[in-house]
């Protein structure tokens, strides 16, 4: 019985392979059984399925939670206006 259950289950390999797309839910059905199949019974590959998700979550946030700096010309440009201003005064 264990047999024919592996035989329905993706290999290490295939798996690893496939995590990407197993985790963007972009593989056709009977992949995606197979590599749940194989996920089920290998914590190496539920290791590397959880390292990839949280991997793929950081660079995600990564442009949304930095600020981003103002550009050279955009600081000169400001540094002229506020000059200009202040000798006008």
């Amino acid at each position: 019985m264990g047999s024919i259950q592996n035989r329905f289950a993706a290999t290490c390999s295939e798996t690893a392979d496939s995590l990407s797309g197993y985790l963007e839910h972009d593989l056709a059905f009977p992949r995606r059984r197979r590599v749940a199949r194989h996920l089920r019974r290998c914590i190496r590959c539920q290791s590397l399925l959880h390292s990839l998700a949280w991997t793929i979550e950081q660079l995600r946030t990564l442009g949304a939670s930095e600020v981003t700096a103002p550009s050279v010309a955009e600081a000169v440009s400001e540094r002229i206006r506020t000059e200009s201003a202040d000798r006008l005064s």
